[in-house]
């Protein structure tokens, strides 16, 4: 077993951190014709609501979008939208989620020594949490959002139980993810030639031995997948409008 190689930055708030934001998927599970990035929460695609987040936190000299390909003109509606939100430019994303956040690496500004990945459906991330997980990356090395498991764990077969884990210790992992862009680059590249495809980009870093700290959020940051998913971001953000409480 590989030991854990602990990676430390300097927490300077002048290096530069972009943030790739990735909206390529189809959200099949959503049910609606659009892409789910695009699918509209109080009249904004939900993939601009996350772009707001991310650009209130103060966190991110750019924000990069990866788009499905025919949104990623900037004369289309979604990029005029995004362009307030500190989006400099859109590239397409790929068939994987992996591939789209590859594709998003290799296009952000070569000065920036830190990256973060948020995934659109996330779109009600609580802007101090990115910065503070911003924040942690940049003191550690590697840094995720996440939330303490609450419900029993059952490992299933099909529909019958084969096991209950403890959920003591046990994380949900969520976005942004915050990596120093070198560390990322090497973790996606040996995924790569690996032929190995994780289910988030702090798997991919694990990989390679590096410590990832876990910093605690709020329960805003639900992922969007269903079509109750949808239903629950209208209401926060009505709330939100009227001056509620989240």
């Amino acid at each position: 077993m590989a030991s854990k190689r602990a990676v430390k930055g300097v927490r300077d708030r002048k290096e530069a951190t972009e943030a790739i934001l990735l909206a390529g998927g189809l959200g099949s599970r959503l049910g609606e014709a659009l892409p789910k990035a695009m699918v509209s929460l109080c009249g904004v695609p939900m993939v601009v609501w996350a772009a707001r987040a991310l650009f209130e936190s103060g966190a991110f000299l750019s924000i990069l979008p990866v788009l499905p390909a025919k949104f990623c003109s900037k004369d289309t509606a979604v990029m005029k939208l995004l362009s307030t939100t500190g989006c400099r430019l859109a590239i397409s994303g790929g068939r994987e989620r992996q591939e789209s956040m590859g594709r998003g690496l290799k296009a952000v500004n070569p000065s920036s020594k830190w990256v973060a990945i948020h995934d659109a459906a996330r779109p009600l991330v609580d802007p101090s949490d990115v910065f503070r997980v911003v924040e942690a990356a940049q003191g550690e090395g590697a840094a995720i959002l996440g939330s303490e498991c609450v419900d029993t764990i059952k490992k299933v077969d099909g529909d019958r139980i084969l096991a209950t884990k403890s959920r003591s210790g046990r994380f949900l992992a969520q976005t942004p993810q915050v990596f120093r862009k070198d560390i990322l680059l090497e973790a996606w590249e040996k995924a790569e030639r690996d032929k190995f495809l994780g289910t988030d980009d702090a798997q991919l870093v694990e990989r390679l031995g590096v410590a990832v700290t876990v910093v605690h959020s709020s329960t805003s940051n639900r992922k969007v997948t269903y079509k109750d998913d949808l239903v629950w971001a209208e209401a926060v953000l009505n709330r939100r409008q009227d001056g509620g409480v989240p």
